[in-house]
């Protein structure tokens, strides 16, 4: 399921349950933090090298932007 339907399904539960734009970007953070984690060997090698890089810097700057970790 691609996050717009996933998104739209959560809403369809629970209505006004993602009304922003930081909400959108925390649902994405959570659901990629938990697919990573229960997937951790199919994914591995996603955060490997370049990979890992880039999965630290958008952590970082969902930090810096958000205020939280």
């Amino acid at each position: 399921m691609d996050m717009d339907a996933l998104t739209k399904e959560l809403r369809t539960q629970r209505p006004y349950s993602i009304q922003n734009e930081y909400q959108y970007i925390y649902v994405h953070r959570v659901l990629l933090a938990y697919f990573l984690e229960k997937y951790r060997d199919r994914f591995a090698q996603l955060l490997e090298g370049e990979g890992e890089a880039k999965y630290a810097r958008w952590r970082e700057e969902y930090k810096m932007f958000t205020g939280c970790d």
